[in-house]
């Protein structure tokens, strides 16, 4: 899907279900262990966008893992994607789905 990255959430999407996740950052992407996706971030020629492919994690897939962090993440629609993710207190990030993720042609 194509991600956009956003100062605050805007007044439609208030409130939202929050939960508590762990990332794991491999050397190609991040896993989300709440719902044990495995996502590949990339990024857009577009400032503030960028790609962001999830996958199902198959089991045995990583052999390392560089970083850990705690994640407040909080879902504010399903449609189109909206949500935070809290690293720290005070330290929000906040994305809006904004399109679909096609491959380029080679």
């Amino acid at each position: 899907m194509e991600v956009e990255t956003l100062d605050f959430v805007p007044k439609e999407w208030t409130h939202g279900k929050t939960y508590e996740t762990i990332f794991l950052y491999t050397g190609f992407g991040r896993v989300n262990t709440h719902d044990n996706l495995l996502q590949t971030i990339l990024p857009t020629t577009t400032k503030n966008r960028m790609y962001i492919k999830e996958r199902p994690l198959v089991p045995g897939l990583l052999s390392r893992v560089y970083h850990s962090e705690m994640v407040r993440m909080t879902i504010y629609s399903e449609h189109p994607r909206v949500w935070s993710e809290e690293v720290n207190p005070g330290q929000v990030f906040f994305f809006r789905e904004c399109g679909k993720l096609t491959q380029p042609k080679t």
